[in-house]
């Protein structure tokens, strides 16, 4: 097929050849928004190109090409009469995005990971059915909680502005981050209130989070303040990972105490809220003078504002407190979505400011339903995007996978969390070894608040990995951070190891063993083996012992058989690592790699053999060479070093099916039934029931409850194949 002159024409702006989308299926032009390696550049992806009939352009893909604004600038001036209907500029280096004003016909618009700051959808566009905004990390319009929420809710989001005309808010979060007795209590109180009474050293600590709002103004615009106080103690850390987000403001109080963890708030700071700002501010109690590294702190944190802390003693220097509390107020004015404001629907906003005037810790979904009804927002599935991106944004709390809280909204989000928090106080005074029983849920829970809530409020600590139901005695829940710092007395790992693994950490969050305990307690071997920072596991003969060195900010996995139970066992918790791994904002200062021991002859017989960065090896993989073992500098096989640790079964199948069999307990069905297709007569029907409800939920046409039970039957149907597959495999 002879190319048109404009493809010849783009194709000289961006120096590559484009190639045609395959023109298969109801809707060929939408085929263009698929990717397909570019066999003339093997390890890019290839640009391609689609047309209509008359030969006008009706789409293109530049996934991964690197384009700046300019380029596309002068793409788009190619494009003046062509009915675009679908663009790929995934993957590019586009800050802003020109020429939609003149693309009326488009409908399918991706513009994930680039670097935009701000997108909003011309007049012109209102044919745009499928947008995609996700991986521009400085996003501020629309909001992340919104894009998030993927291309429907991003659609509905410019539907409402469009027609309900917008509001613009101007709020943020105050994050007040320091050890147990900084007087981060104290803190919040004086910024509401320069003249409040400090806290009760005992009765009044902050168990778990605080969360007051302010409302400022004494400047314009006026703003709200959300004041969010996390308790210092270790036992809540777990629990933090869920609020600490971007785009806020960070305040680290310490009072110059020696054993003060300055590096951990400070990492913990910047692997979850990534760029925020961070303000260091000491409370001074008598004649301390702080004697901070601020040119050392502020080289390696370089979210650390100030060339000094701000240093103020909070209970007896009323004016420091109002001078701090200014310049709290800069800082924020100054983050990036203040600037201009966040800018939503004015019904979003009005049923906001109604909640907010709700007196009561939560209320029915229904009664939300009703304030947005009387607002004119009568679509329950407008309602649910409304209520995700209240609930994303912290303003609200609405757990929709989790049975009787899914009928909630909870309006103070300090109601479940101080829920939470107040059993682990218990458990942690109770010093049994991190459990707890209904009976002390009685001693808890037993109060109007909660009184009718056990069940929800246990889901929901199992949702934040902080428990499990231990399966060897009804009633009894074990709570893993709690564990004894020590490995049981008499414990020994005394067998060989022939089968390990290390995750490396520059900086290593808190609990992730106890994440991982709750992820696979089922796996634990029995009697249980585990402490706070180690567990051995069984399945089917094997074990795999799994410690944690804080000290060296290390993981390791270890198997005394470097057999198939043992590569699968050992796959199974490495890949609910990776997982929890990617809870976290790691950057390039603070990362975790995947080190695999070498295999060659010389390192079968040491102790510590040679490890090699997983990272290198998919590099030299993906290259198609070898790797040199820095012991015997001998040339070693990718593929047999991988095979050597992780579980594999045939060279066309991804998982085995013990690992399939984990994914569908752990919810994955999706994935678990694209895996099964070719040997599983049924999957492809099941597949598409399950997705086809699963749309027939998002769009309120049934109940979760309706949904739950028919993902049970496709689980049991699936679980059924797959563990029928293992057994007639292990009795051959």
């Amino acid at each position: 097929m002879i190319k048109p002159a404009i493809i010849r024409n783009i194709e000289s702006v961006i120096g590559l050849t484009l190639h045609p989308a395959t023109e298969t299926g109801h809707d060929p032009i939408q085929n263009v928004m698929a990717c397909h390696k570019d066999p003339d550049r093997p390890t890019l992806w290839q640009p391609q190109y689609v047309l209509h009939s008359d030969n006008a352009v009706a789409g293109l893909n530049f996934y991964d090409l690197g384009l700046t604004d300019e380029k596309w600038l002068q793409v788009v001036q190619l494009l003046p009469n062509e009915r675009i209907e679908a663009l790929n500029l995934r993957g590019n280096a586009l800050t802003s995005m020109a020429g939609l004003e003149k693309m009326p016909n488009l409908r399918f618009l991706d513009l994930s990971d680039n670097y935009l700051k701000e997108f909003a959808l011309p007049e012109a566009a209102d044919r745009l059915e499928h947008l995609w905004l996700g991986g521009n990390d400085d996003l501020v319009s629309p909001p992340p909680e919104i894009v998030k929420q993927g291309r429907f809710a991003l659609r509905n989001y410019f539907r409402e502005l469009a027609e309900q005309g917008s509001e613009v808010v101007f709020e943020a979060k105050l994050l007040i981050l320091g050890d147990a007795g900084a007087g981060k209590t104290t803190l919040a109180r004086k910024i509401e209130n320069p003249d409040a009474l400090p806290p009760d050293e005992v009765k009044d600590s902050t168990t778990g989070i605080k969360v007051s709002r302010l409302h400022l103004k004494d400047q314009s615009p006026t703003f709200t303040m959300h004041v969010w106080d996390f308790g210092g103690q270790e036992v809540y850390h777990a629990t933090h990972r869920f609020f600490l987000t971007k785009k806020s403001l960070y305040l680290l109080l310490c009072d110059g105490r020696k054993e003060e963890q300055f590096d951990y708030w400070l990492q913990m700071q910047e692997i979850y809220g990534k760029d925020s700002l961070l303000l260091l501010v000491v409370n001074q109690k008598g004649d301390m003078q702080p004697n901070l590294p601020m040119s050392d702190l502020r080289r390696d944190y370089p979210n650390v504002q100030d060339a000094n802390p701000k240093v103020v003693n909070l209970l007896t220097n009323r004016s420091g407190v109002l001078d701090l509390r200014t310049h709290i107020e800069w800082h924020i004015r100054s983050l990036p979505q203040f600037k201009r404001g966040e800018k939503v629907p004015k019904k979003w906003a009005s049923i906001r400011r109604k909640l907010e005037s709700v007196d009561s810790d939560h209320i029915p979904l229904e009664d939300f339903r009703v304030i947005c009804k009387q607002e004119g927002i009568t679509d329950k599935q407008k309602q649910d995007y409304l209520l995700e991106f209240l609930h994303d944004l912290g303003a609200f709390l609405h757990f929709n996978d989790i049975a009787g809280l899914n009928k909630r909204v909870i309006l103070r989000p300090e109601w479940a969390t101080q829920a939470v928090y107040n059993v682990l106080d218990h458990t942690r005074e109770k010093k049994d070894n991190g459990h707890f029983t209904r009976q002390d849920l009685n001693q808890v829970w037993g109060c109007e608040a909660y009184e009718d809530y056990f069940e929800e409020l246990l889901l929901l600590m199992e949702k934040f990995e902080l428990c499990y139901r231990a399966p060897e005695k009804e009633g009894l829940y074990i709570v893993p951070s709690l564990l004894p710092d020590e490995s049981p007395e008499g414990y020994v790992w005394e067998a060989p190891t022939l089968l390990q693994l290390h995750y490396q950490y520059t900086f290593m969050p808190k609990d992730i063993i106890a994440r991982l305990i709750v992820r696979q307690h089922h796996l634990l071997e029995s009697p249980p083996i585990m402490w706070k920072r180690g567990a051995v596991f069984y399945d089917q003969g094997a074990r795999v012992e799994v410690v944690e060195s804080y000290r060296e900010k290390k993981i390791t996995l270890q198997s005394d058989s470097n057999g198939r139970n043992s590569k699968e066992l050992l796959s199974t918790i490495a890949r609910d690592i990776d997982a929890i791994n990617r809870s976290f904002h790691f950057n390039e200062r603070m990362k975790v790699e995947q080190k695999v021991p070498c295999n060659c002859d010389t390192c079968k017989g040491l102790a510590v053999p040679h490890f090699f960065l997983r990272s290198n090896l998919d590099k030299a993989e993906k290259a198609g060479a070898q790797v040199q073992c820095q012991e015997s500098f001998t040339l070693v096989s990718v593929r047999e070093l991988l095979d050597g640790i992780f579980a594999t079964e045939g060279s066309g199948k991804l998982f085995t099916n013990e690992i399939l069999v984990e994914m569908v307990e752990m919810g994955n069905f999706e994935e678990a039934l694209q895996a099964v297709k070719e040997d599983f007569t049924e999957a492809s029907a099941l597949l598409g029931e399950l997705q086809t409800n699963k749309q027939a939920y998002n769009s309120r046409l049934i109940e979760f409850s309706e949904l739950e039970k028919i993902q049970t039957r496709i689980r049991y149907g699936l679980l059924e194949h797959l563990k029928s597959g293992v057994k007639a495999r292990r009795n051959t």
